[in-house]
């Protein structure tokens, strides 16, 4: 590639943050306790909230300005939900099994868009700010996976090559 094209492509790239992903040093909860997303690699095994285990085909990641990220503040979605303030993707999916689904949904249960809870109590998009490194993980087939007490649906193959 031409490097004035590669670097316009990486700036491109940096410009919005992309789909899905968790911020790095997000603790997610594998088969050896809770790790930060940033010291997982494919092979390690993540609790799901459906199947127990799932082995992570991959986990990728890159650079993304903080500006336009979704800050969840500790406890904004109950107690210890998420355990330390989370940043997240703004289309990161999210499982809402409370109040808030009955409330803004109307069902017991919904799969929203991170970004779908602004404005809620603790919950906004970042303003300026430097960069950071996000994650996604991705498994086989669809699992809700435990970052910081939050369940969020990780990415599949098909859905990590559009994000």
């Amino acid at each position: 590639m031409i490097p004035a094209v590669a670097a316009a492509t990486a700036a491109a790239v940096r410009a919005s943050p992309p789909a899905c992903g968790i911020a790095a040093g997000t603790a997610v909860l594998t088969r050896d306790g809770e790790i930060p997303v940033d010291w997982l690699m494919a092979g390690d095994r993540v609790i799901t909230r459906d199947t127990g285990l799932a082995t992570l085909l991959a986990v990728e990641s890159r650079v993304v300005p903080q500006a336009g990220l979704v800050r969840v503040r500790a406890g904004a979605l109950g107690a210890g939900r998420p355990g330390h303030d989370l940043l997240l993707a703004p289309d990161q999916p999210v499982l809402l099994r409370d109040w808030r689904a009955r409330a803004m949904f109307g069902l017991p249960q919904v799969r929203v868009p991170v970004a779908a809870l602004l404005e809620g109590e603790g919950i906004a998009a970042v303003g300026a700010g430097g960069e950071l490194r996000l994650f996604t993980l991705v498994l086989a087939d669809p699992h809700v996976i435990y970052a910081d007490g939050v369940e969020l649906f990780a990415s599949t193959p098909a859905r990590a090559a559009v994000a």
